[in-house]
């Protein structure tokens, strides 16, 4: 699993300055989620396909997984315990999409457990060749999976923190990005 970090010349409004946590690569195409894009919306806004108010054990900050089915919702977390439905995306990060693993983590965070999780409202996918197209051409810079990316909540500043991290100067890469469209 790989971080993607998209490049200023990526002008998407779906991805401009994202941060990615990049699920899935495989021929049949990619699946990720956006770090860095929070919802501003409350527990209370959540409503069951039946039209019925969703009850959750505690606080829940939701984020905005991509453009693709946004009504559905996902969790990545840390608890090898949390939920039977959840499944292994690398040693110790996990993936659900189920209100019992939701509630279940929400009640160990009550109960002062650092297991960390995010959870997002819909996901970004790339048809097959569609990521790698958009690596040919600059659009994301990927590096390897790191955990103080992926649980970060400072959502303004994570784009150029992250790239600043690797040592890249956000300024110097959109100068030349302008210079090479010029």
């Amino acid at each position: 699993m790989e971080i993607l970090i998209a490049m200023p010349q990526l002008q998407d409004p779906n991805f401009r300055h994202t941060i990615m946590l990049l699920t899935e690569f495989t021929k049949k195409g990619a699946m990720g989620f956006v770090l860095n894009r929070p919802l501003h919306i409350t527990k209370d806004d959540f409503v069951s396909p039946q039209g019925e108010k969703l009850t959750f054990a505690g606080d829940l900050e939701t984020c905005w997984g991509g453009p693709v089915q946004n009504d559905l919702g996902f969790i990545i977390h840390e608890d090898p315990n949390a939920g039977p439905d959840s499944v292994a995306l690398t040693d110790g990060l996990f993936l659900s999409g189920s209100m019992e693993t939701l509630n279940q983590l929400l009640q160990s965070q009550r109960e002062g457990s650092s297991v960390r999780f995010r959870f997002f409202l819909g996901y970004a996918g790339w048809s097959p060749g569609q990521l790698e197209q958009e690596m040919s051409e600059s659009s994301w810079l990927t590096v390897p999976l790191s955990k103080e990316i992926l649980f970060s909540q400072d959502y303004e500043t994570l784009w150029g923190d992250s790239l600043e991290h690797l040592g890249v100067e956000v300024s110097q890469l959109t100068s030349i990005h302008q210079k090479l469209a010029h």
